[in-house]
């Protein structure tokens, strides 16, 4: 049963006691940040943290977030960029500029602080749409999931045990 607060300044939080029928469960807490106002889900820029398995809401609770992506960059056609150290899952989707769908993605699992990539030229007849040279929005995303063993992994699982993650974007040139 979600509990939604939205007021950055506030620090204290009303919960309910788990009873009844909820009498044994425990709770979760999800903290993020992010800039006010609209986002589009695939462009969003956000850090956030989980806190899982609370039972003793008379205890703060305290989780870290981590820093966002740096050091965006798309050159020629190597993108590269910067995570927070100890982020498992790593992540770059190329878009067009304004809104759509991505041309690229490209993910890194274990993959360090600063992974690259050299955007592939398609093959003739290749059924994919290549990106137009010009503007273009990168955007990474970093997972921090301890414990998941990505070469066994369920991704409907990877929810539940993602700890912390990261995401933000820039616009590009494609030349």
């Amino acid at each position: 049963m979600p509990i939604f607060f939205s007021e950055a300044s506030q620090t204290e939080f009303p919960v309910p006691k788990l009873a009844g029928d909820f009498a044994g469960g425990n709770y979760w807490t999800i903290v993020a940040a992010e800039p006010a106002g609209e986002q589009e889900s695939d462009r969003q820029t956000e850090t956030l943290a989980i806190d899982r398995g609370l039972t003793d809401t008379s205890k703060p609770v305290d989780v870290a977030l981590i820093d966002l992506p740096t050091k965006i960059k798309l050159e020629g056609r190597a993108l590269s960029f910067s995570v927070p150290a100890g982020t498992h899952l790593q992540e770059a989707k190329l878009f067009p500029e304004g809104a759509g769908q991505p041309y690229w993605g490209v993910t890194f699992i274990g993959g360090g602080t600063d992974p690259s990539y050299t955007l592939p030229e398609l093959p003739a007849g290749a059924k994919a749409e290549q990106p137009p040279a010009g503007k273009l929005f990168l955007h990474v995303n970093a997972i921090d999931a301890p414990g998941v063993d990505f070469n066994d992994v369920k991704f409907q699982d990877l929810g539940q045990k993602m700890l912390r993650s990261t995401q933000t974007g820039l616009a590009v040139d494609l030349k």
